[in-house]
Order: C-alpha cells, then structure tokens, then sequence
C-alpha cells in the first residue's frame, strides 16, 4: 500500500504523474480544496509537499496525526511551523541548492533589465521610435555591487558581477573569512556604498529588509531624482515615445540617470513595502520570478 501524500501546490501532469507512481495522492492545490482535503483525508496522510509561499501551518499539521514528513520546494521553510512540526518528530526537507544557478542568472538578468531600461526600449522599437530619440542608459560595468546575503546563491551572483568588472561589497551577520569581497558590516552601510543592491536573502527569519530604509540611507528622497536629467535629449525623446510608454514615463522615469536595484526573496520584501516605497518615488522598477524581485531606488547620477 502505497504512502498517502498530500500536496499543496500546483503542479503539471507530468510532475503529478510521477509522484501518483510512488504515492497515493490527495491534489489540493487552493486554499478551499486544502481546507477540505485535510478534513477529509488528514487521519491518513503521512507526508506533504509545499512551498515557501503556501507553507504548512500549526493548526494544519494538529489536524495530520499520522504526519512523518514535509518538503518545502524551494531554498527554506518559510511560513512552515517548523519548531511545531520538530515537537512531532516529523521530518522536514527542502531544495536547497537546487536551482542556485537559475535565481543567480535571473537576479542579473532582472538587474539588467532594469538598468538598460530593456522592456521599456523593446516597447518603444515596436512602436517605431528609434536610438536618435532615446536618451542614452547608464550600464553596469565598472559600477559597485552590494549583495546582502553571501549564501549560494549571493556567491553565485557575485560571480557574475565580477564577470561584469563590478566591484563586489557584501553584507552578512557575519564575514565569511573565504571571500575576497569588501564586508560590510550593516545593510545600510552597504545600501550607502552601492551602485545597486541584491538582497540575497532567505525567507522566514529574514523577512522584511525594507527596501526604502536602503534608500533612505543612500539619500534618495521623494522627487530628488527630478533634478537628474537629460537636459538635450527630453522633449525629444517625450514627443517621440509618449505613444509608446505614456506621459509619466518619458517626463520621469527615462531621465532618471541612477538606478539603485536590489534583487529579494518575495518574504525579505513584500508587497506593500514595494508598492509603498514606488508611491514615494523611491523605486524605479519591480519584477519578481523564482521567488524574487527586483527594486531600482532612484539616486544622483553614476560615478564616472
């Protein structure tokens, strides 16, 4: 008789049907079917699958008497009652490791983006305007580059900077004695420092870096970014890309020359901070994938 599993979280065919080879499986992957699922099923479910976001709370696994198990995809545990679900004697796992890789080469890919302004130009190329009627974009190379958060992933990602000649600073709780990198010894302290930030970071305890503290601590108030500008090439780049981007984008963010980023696990940074501090003019771009985001802090212009 094959173990009963319950699982949490959306998954393709493909996925499922390997998992229903080895396991007798109860899909419940929205919150009503949860709620059902463990009232139905939870006397005979010995193992689940979650992740970080959905997560498994105490009153959850009260009502799994015959719970052993519980896998978190993803790097951590995250809204998972961990401490409860150890006074059980349940074992817990996750993916640590897994796909290092991906999120390093997402947070660059993220952080260029933002920096090269990609998405707005790809939007302004299909609607007929061209390099003459762009301001020109600041880029990275040679530029400092602050990482909170020196696990494997914050390591892989200062690879990849490196590869750009960037500058490498990072912040952890406390010096890793191997890394070659300039510590710093707060978050802020490295906020100050850098040209852009990525805040490498797990969920959990680590939750809620708020990113408008960093920029406060790089100086960058509410509407200081108006006086950085391209003073030759605006009026021609706003009457040429209105019809592209919209008014507020050529008379505010495409003269903005500084862009602070910061790549985030969603939990260090959530929502309302970010829609709060863009409100404030305080981030210029925000994008999330592989359970991260993005934040571009508008500041002074690049050193040169």
């Amino acid at each position: 008789m094959k173990p009963s599993l319950l699982i949490l979280i959306p998954l393709d065919d493909m996925s499922r049907a390997r998992i229903e080879a080895e396991f007798d499986v109860v899909y419940a992957p929205d919150l009503a079917q949860q709620a059902a699922a463990i009232a139905t099923h939870g006397k005979a479910i010995r193992a689940v699958l979650t992740n970080g976001t959905r997560g498994l709370a105490a009153a959850e696994i009260d009502g799994l008497p015959q719970l052993e198990f519980v896998s978190a995809l993803g790097a951590s545990y995250e809204n998972l009652a961990v401490d409860h679900a150890r006074s059980r004697g349940i074992a817990l796992a996750n993916g640590a490791g897994t796909n290092d890789h991906c999120v390093a080469d997402h947070a660059f890919a993220l952080l260029l983006s933002i920096v090269r302004d990609v998405p707005q130009l790809d939007l302004a190329t299909r609607a007929g305007v061209w390099r003459d009627a762009l301001p020109m974009r600041p880029g990275v190379c040679g530029k400092r580059l602050g990482i909170v958060g020196l696990g494997n992933i914050g390591e892989k990602i200062a690879r990849r900077g490196t590869g750009f000649d960037m500058e490498i600073g990072y912040h952890n709780r406390q010096p890793r004695e191997a890394a070659p990198l300039r510590y710093f010894d707060s978050a802020l302290a490295l906020a100050q420092w850098s040209d852009f930030l990525v805040i490498a970071t797990p969920g959990g305890r680590c939750r809620h870096l708020s990113p408008d503290r960093c920029a406060g601590a790089a100086g960058a108030g509410p509407g200081r970014f108006r006086r950085q500008c391209f003073p030759r090439q605006r009026a021609r780049h706003r009457r040429a890309c209105r019809g592209a981007h919209g008014a507020n984008h050529c008379g505010r963010r495409a003269r903005c020359l500084r862009r602070r980023a910061a790549a985030a696990r969603g939990a260090a940074g959530p929502d309302e901070c970010r829609v709060d501090a863009a409100r404030r003019r305080q981030i210029a771009g925000s994008d999330r994938g592989i359970g991260q985001q993005l934040l571009a802090q508008r500041k002074m212009p690049f050193r040169r």
